[in-house]
């Protein structure tokens, strides 16, 4: 009989730790999961192969006999909207964890970092590949790098075998920010233009996340490796794929740069809940650099365009199915 994967987890209840419980429910993995409030959160996941502890990263160590169960390490857990909490949260309670995890040798330990930190609009190179430097510009940026750097120094002293992932933006289902919702109802309304015909999308689905945690784990791969974690195409074909799931035909509009730029400055001068346009959405219609994924890809074979066009249909359809479209 084959081992059974037990995987003590961080961050569960998190749009993404959700995704990866239930996967990890449907593939006969066990999990352990660390959540402030256990009551509440056992509403929602009554799995049997997901096992509930009350507590938070900094009192991790009062589960000595959960960790030595398990095999597995992922961390989840983060702070991304808070700047007063990000490097408690992002650096100084990873630092907690690996003391503990370093008391069970056995225990692989995969953090989840973000794509964030290369910097992509300060970043000299095009393709971004685990060998760039990294450029982060802001707060959250930074503290991540801090975290993967945190690790890498451990592991140098400490028997540590790890693995670093490097999502993209991630969306799904489950996500509270309801990504694309917007672009929807503007590609249905026909209010949709682009820019640069060789501009990039660098978008990745839950789905897919969840499935690079999975085959790592199975593979195994935790050989002290970084990994991006994208689904990359043009964004001209992300604009098709959605107007195919939505049903729309209409012909995609561009919009000349030196009519687009100036648009994007005169909008940044309007409050930001009104702004229809700016200098983020420019950069997201002219970006031309991509996140790739090629060293990813020599364990998870996947055909990017396709695994994205599965995605952004279920999602359409999630978001018909709820009458938000």
């Amino acid at each position: 009989m084959s081992e059974v994967k037990r995987v003590f987890i961080t961050g569960a209840s998190g749009f993404l730790g959700s995704r990866l419980l239930s996967d990890f429910a449907e593939r006969g993995f066990e999990s352990y999961v660390l959540v402030r409030d256990r009551n509440n959160f056992a509403k929602h996941f009554t799995s049997s192969r997901v096992n509930v502890l009350e507590g938070d990263m900094e009192t991790i160590g009062k589960h000595p006999k959960e960790l030595s169960s398990c095999n597995y390490f992922v961390h989840l857990a983060g702070e991304k909207r808070d700047t007063t909490k990000m490097r408690q949260t992002n650096v100084d309670s990873l630092k907690i964890i690996l003391e503990e995890v370093i008391k069970h040798p056995h225990l692989n330990f995969m953090l989840m970092s973000s794509a964030g930190v290369y910097g992509i609009r300060k970043n000299p190179s095009r393709v971004l590949d685990e060998k760039v430097i990294c450029h982060p510009e802001n707060l959250y940026e930074q503290t991540k790098l801090e975290a993967e750097n945190l690790l890498k120094e451990f592991a140098k002293t400490h028997p540590v075998n790890y693995v670093i992932l490097r999502p993209t933006n991630i969306f799904g289902e489950q996500d509270p920010d309801r990504k694309f919702l917007n672009l929807m109802r503007a590609l249905q309304k026909g209010n949709v233009f682009l820019i640069n015909s060789r501009a990039i999308s660098n978008y990745v689905s839950a789905r897919f996340v969840s499935e690079a945690v999975i085959q790592i784990i199975n593979a195994p791969k935790f050989t002290n490796e970084i990994y991006n974690v994208n689904l990359p195409v043009f964004l001209s074909d992300f604009i098709s794929i959605l107007k195919s799931a939505l049903g729309v035909h209409s012909q995609t509009r561009y919009l000349p740069a030196w009519v687009a730029y100036p648009l994007a400055i005169l909008g940044d001068l309007l409050p930001r809940k009104i702004q229809f346009f700016n200098p983020d959405k420019y950069f997201e219609l002219t970006n031309e650099k991509i996140i790739t994924i090629e060293k990813l890809k020599k364990i998870i074979p996947v055909d990017e365009k396709q695994m994205l066009s599965d995605a952004l249909k279920k999602l359409a359809a999630h978001y018909k199915f709820n009458h938000w479209l």
